[in-house]
């Protein structure tokens, strides 16, 4: 049996546990705001957090990833001080770095209001400045726990306390009184309980976060070229991804009503649940590319990244079915909004996380080989096209116009990088029948979708039904011997 496959499979459980606790956590969290808030509220308070996420990106210096990359290279290498002294640097840096930016915004917050968030009154967006240098040290805490092997503490701080927190502090206040403000300030919270929480159990399990080691930071100038060229890729890289997560919701204010950008959030939020699987394995892929390509094994990095990408896609597809045939419910239920605009949004977002989910993970296969320019470049062209593209057809069509634009420019440029890393990288996520069997499913879905109901009461139990055998039929051909192996280390719990 492969000791990758094994390996794979003992730390995917885990991720792919915690990403889906945490983001069906996130959901009641966003179901609960999106009746307690108004709808313009609620859209502020997206606004809010999607800056907090603008921010985040380049504040963070790339060093969370640099931590994931080298610590597995020095773990292989047995160079133990490499990897405290890089951890206490990128601890030191960043929170330095995100609580500078924190102070010039707070000291003018006219400009950001001016240029990019206009319906942020200027003390909300005081306070969400202030949470980000707690975002960004919970980010690198939880990179430290990674470069440990420690799953459980990666996750734990990274995905699952913060949106605990958060949860049971919005229960406790709707009981007395909450409004924008407060629901911003549980965020606050929630980040804070988070981060002394995450140093707190890593001094008690590693001793100390010791950054009295920088002291020592000449015994990298080796690396200190490679290591900071790539931070400063990685750190483009996330602006970028953010970029294009998030241009959306920030061209559609002006043009739509705050309560409409509230509904293009939540819906992006459900159609996530499309790549959970992934990421979960994404994390733990990452660190083992890294490791592998390092040691040029391209054949042990197919088979582990194909095996990763079909569970993903055999797994999620019962989740993409149901969402498809039932988009309008399933925001109703969910999020009270009623309108069928928001199913819709949610049916095209949904197909454009399929796209993705096909695509793998070009952009991991790249920072982790050691060439994140790459994965800058396709995210520099999707970041151009959908700033184009939106900017041209919102205006004219509204946010419905908007998605089918995110789809289409999706579709271009995953199908443009998938060939560029094969060509590079010599890596392909996916092969031809297991195309040919979706387009099958494909086909048999959108006819269920053009000739039955929505969900309701009296067909709930048939449409789930109806779900799986469509789901089945699309994933039957992807099965491979080697994605037995994994299933079997998933259910032995296989020690590594």
């Amino acid at each position: 049996m492969s000791v990758a496959l094994k390996k794979l499979a003992s730390g995917g459980v885990v991720g792919i546990v915690s990403i889906l606790t945490s983001s069906l956590l996130r959901l009641v969290l966003l179901g609960v705001l999106s009746r307690l808030l108004s709808p313009e509220d609620y859209g502020i308070y997206v606004l809010g957090i999607s800056l907090l996420a603008l921010l985040f990106s380049f504040s963070t210096l790339g060093l969370p990833s640099a931590i994931l990359r080298w610590g597995a290279i020095y773990s292989s290498q047995d160079k133990r001080k490499h990897l405290e002294i890089l951890l206490a640097a990128s601890f030191s840096l960043t929170g330095l770095f995100s609580i500078a930016i924190a102070l010039i915004i707070a000291k003018n917050p006219e400009y950001l209001q001016k240029y990019l968030v206009e319906s942020l009154t200027e003390n909300t967006l005081i306070l969400v400045v202030a949470i980000l240098p707690l975002f960004v040290l919970v980010e690198v805490v939880s990179a430290a726990f990674r470069s440990k092997e420690n799953i459980v503490g990666y996750f734990g701080i990274k995905e699952l306390l913060p949106i605990v927190v958060q949860i049971i502090l919005i229960f406790v206040l709707m009981l007395f009184y909450i409004d924008l403000f407060v629901a911003v300030s549980s965020l606050l919270i929630a980040y804070g309980v988070s981060l002394v929480a995450g140093i707190l159990f890593f001094i008690k399990k590693y001793h100390s976060i010791n950054v009295f080691l920088l002291k020592e930071f000449n015994i990298f100038r080796g690396d200190l070229k490679s290591i900071t060229k790539f931070c400063v890729v990685i750190m483009l890289i996330g602006l970028l991804g953010v970029l294009k997560d998030r241009l959306p919701i920030f061209l559609l204010e002006g043009e739509v009503s705050n309560a409409l950008i509230g509904e293009f959030f939540n819906a992006s939020r459900v159609a996530i649940l499309m790549t959970i699987v992934l990421s979960g394995f994404n994390s733990i892929l990452a660190p083992k590319v890294a490791a592998l390509y390092e040691a040029k094994d391209v054949d042990q990095i197919n088979l582990i990244y194909q095996s990763a990408v079909r569970w993903s896609i055999v797994v999620t597809m019962p989740v993409f079915v149901f969402l498809v045939l039932n988009s309008s419910w399933v925001m109703n239920t969910l999020f009270a909004m009623e309108n069928e605009t928001a199913g819709m949004i949610l049916l095209w977002l949904t197909l454009t996380r399929l796209v993705n989910l096909f695509a793998g993970s070009p952009g991991l296969i790249f920072q982790m080989a050691g060439i994140p320019k790459y994965d800058s470049w396709f995210l520099i062209l999707h970041v151009l096209m959908l700033a184009l593209g939106l900017s041209l057809v919102i205006p004219l069509y509204g946010v419905l116009g908007g998605v089918l634009i995110i789809l289409g420019v999706g579709l271009f440029v995953d199908l443009l990088r998938t060939y560029v890393v094969w060509s590079i990288c010599k890596v392909i996520p996916i092969q031809l029948i297991p195309l040919i069997s979706v387009l099958i499913g494909f086909s048999i879905l959108f006819w269920f979708k053009s000739n039955i109901v929505e969900f309701s009461e009296n067909n709930i139990m048939v449409l789930i039904v109806i779900s799986l055998i469509i789901a089945f039929t699309m994933s039957l051909s992807m099965i491979k011997r080697s994605d037995l192996i994994l299933l079997k280390s998933l259910m032995l719990k296989n020690k590594v």
